[in-house]
């Protein structure tokens, strides 16, 4: 069951109470609320290529208090260096050949939130 159905059936119980309890309980349907990243999609192992380069996509969304995508932009950068390893504000990530094995931590962020996500970097 959603978090806007919930708080949807929460308003019914309480619709005998005053008005300003159904009030407080309905102020957080009428909009969507910016609450937090999530990541949708990227892998969590990006094998290092022999020679030249390769890249893998990452997407993150900013979500509401219900769950449900908004569209603020979301970033992305790398939380520490890691030689070889870059990723573009965009979430492309790119490993060049002479990086080292490890894991690396991309951060996304939208506004003042923020979401983390571990990647393996593979031999």
């Amino acid at each position: 069951m959603s978090k806007k159905f919930e708080a949807i059936k929460q308003a019914v119980f309480y619709a005998h109470e005053t008005p300003e309890k159904l009030a407080g309980i309905l102020e957080g349907l009428v909009e969507d609320v910016f609450t937090g990243v999530v990541f949708k999609d990227g892998p969590s192992e990006v094998k290092i290529p022999e020679s030249a380069n390769a890249t893998a996509t990452y997407v993150a969304k900013a979500v509401s208090q219900f769950g449900d995508e908004m569209t603020n932009s979301v970033t992305y950068t790398l939380k520490a260096e890691h030689t070889g390893a870059t990723i573009t504000t965009a979430g492309v990530l790119t490993v060049a050949s002479t990086t080292k094995a490890g894991t690396i931590t991309i951060v996304a962020t939208s506004g003042a939130k923020t979401a983390e996500m571990e990647v393996q970097l593979v031999a």
